[in-house]
């Protein structure tokens, strides 16, 4: 497989929750983009956003409609259906000024919809890039923690999602969930606004 293809892999997940939670022509904003690996997952018109432009790191290259911040999102106020951010939440260094902005953006009755590392992913990175007791160490929360961030962001109906591409049982959905946070590996939430 090149290099090219190799990066547009889709998380299986990810594409089936998109799928889920949008219809046919839905607005949908993706913050941090990188490649846009997502854009052509729904039936959805898609924007996506990031901090850079041009060639990354890695030699590929960002996909960025719009140059642009998640703590200051240029867009009109209640202009997407549904806004997503796939491990870039917890790159962001004003958490709670990012949610106010998404949650602006949002139409009434729009999804969010975070998909981020959770604490073990989180604590793996910083150890990785010897970011432990530094100033740039990346934030570690549980996916209860999250969960409660975008709750307190003003966000209804929020809920913890399990990392799985097909519709599964409520006992299924908590041992998947518990599995997940000790595991170490997604911290994934859901919720709209009124």
């Amino acid at each position: 497989m090149d290099r090219i293809n190799q990066k547009k892999i889709i998380y299986p997940f990810i594409h089936y929750y998109l799928n889920e939670y949008t219809q046919a022509n839905d607005l949908i904003l993706d913050i941090g983009c990188g490649t846009s690996q997502y854009r052509h997952c729904t039936e959805t018109n898609y924007f996506g956003i990031d901090l850079k432009t041009g060639a990354m790191p890695d030699g590929f290259e960002y996909d960025v409609d719009v140059i642009a911040s998640a703590e200051a999102i240029p867009f009109v106020t209640n202009r997407f259906d549904l806004v997503f951010s796939v491990a870039s939440f917890y790159q962001i260094r004003n958490h709670q000024k990012a949610l106010s902005e998404i949650y602006r953006i949002i139409k009434p009755h729009g999804q969010i919809l975070l998909f981020d590392y959770n604490q073990r992913t989180q604590q793996h990175l910083n150890k990785r890039y010897n970011l432990t007791n530094t100033r740039n160490a990346y934030p570690c929360w549980s996916q209860w923690e999250l969960l409660a961030r975008v709750q307190s962001a003003g966000f209804e109906g929020c809920t913890l999602l399990p990392k799985c591409s097909h519709k599964i049982t409520p006992i299924t959905k908590r041992i998947r969930l518990f599995y997940q946070e000790y595991r170490g590996s997604w911290a994934i939430v859901t919720g709209y606004k009124l």
